[in-house]
């Protein structure tokens, strides 16, 4: 390694950092040698999954460089009693995927399993194949992967995260998300309108045993609707008997 001319600090990379997609970088907790090589990069924010306080010194130096804190704290996902929360996963998910939070870094104590983790249900919004994302998972997590994380990973869905389609990053991957959210969210009303609509035909007793007759008059022993079984109040709606022949007095309502 070069070293550094004078007045110039040494630039030492996070343990486990890289580049996720652009803006976005993973690695693990920061240490007071890292902060010259985190100040280079310029970051607008850093998005923590530990538990634990902050530590001071690195408040200290991210309020000097003006960058934000997010954290969500996560208990690494170690079977069979704990399980990563779905919940946190998709508020920080949201925050990855506003631009104004860009640059930010994404860590935990190793950047392996939880970092992983997170890293992981970004390729699932990215489109990425399980094959690649685990595989990318495991060159970090290595030499210990989970398979409780992997599982979470591909069990995750990636249309319960929110977001601001104005400040959605510019990443190829995700073009037309901010479409598909929204005919997704059509698609949920109209099963919700539906199920409402059948719960009130429930309730009025338009549907199951002994609603037969009711409301649309059809008998359910032929299948037919006839004037016998519609209401008076609905009888208007069909032609007088002297003006239909025989053969026309029942609708077979299968036709």
């Amino acid at each position: 390694m070069a070293r550094p001319e004078d007045g110039e600090e040494d630039l030492n990379p996070t343990e486990n950092f890289n580049m996720v997609v652009k803006g976005v970088y993973r690695s693990a907790f920061p240490k007071k040698r890292n902060f010259a090589f985190l100040k280079k990069l310029g970051l607008r924010s850093i998005l923590t999954l530990i538990l634990e306080d902050y530590p001071d010194q690195n408040k200290r130096f991210m309020e000097e460089h003006n960058i934000r804190l997010f954290q969500f704290g996560v208990a690494g996902n170690k079977e069979p009693f704990v399980d990563i929360p779905e919940d946190t996963i998709c508020a920080a998910l949201s925050v990855l995927l506003d631009c104004r939070n860009h640059p930010i870094l994404i860590h935990c104590n190793k950047g392996k399993h939880r970092t992983g983790c997170l890293v992981g249900t970004l390729r699932k919004i990215q489109h990425w194949s399980h094959t690649s994302i685990f595989d990318e998972y495991r060159r970090f997590s290595h030499p210990k992967s989970r398979s409780m994380d992997q599982q979470f990973i591909e069990l995750f869905d990636p249309t319960r995260v929110d977001f601001d389609e104005d400040w959605l990053p510019d990443w190829p991957e995700i073009e037309g998300m901010a479409a598909n959210k929204r005919a997704w969210a059509r698609m949920k009303e109209r099963e919700r309108q539906r199920e409402r609509e059948k719960d009130r035909a429930v309730d009025l007793g338009t549907v199951g045993d002994g609603a037969a007759g009711q409301g649309e008059g059809q008998d359910e022993s032929d299948g037919v609707i006839s004037r016998e079984t519609i209401p008076q109040s609905s009888s208007d709606r069909l032609a007088p008997a002297s003006s239909l022949t025989p053969l026309t007095l029942a609708v077979d309502v299968a036709s």
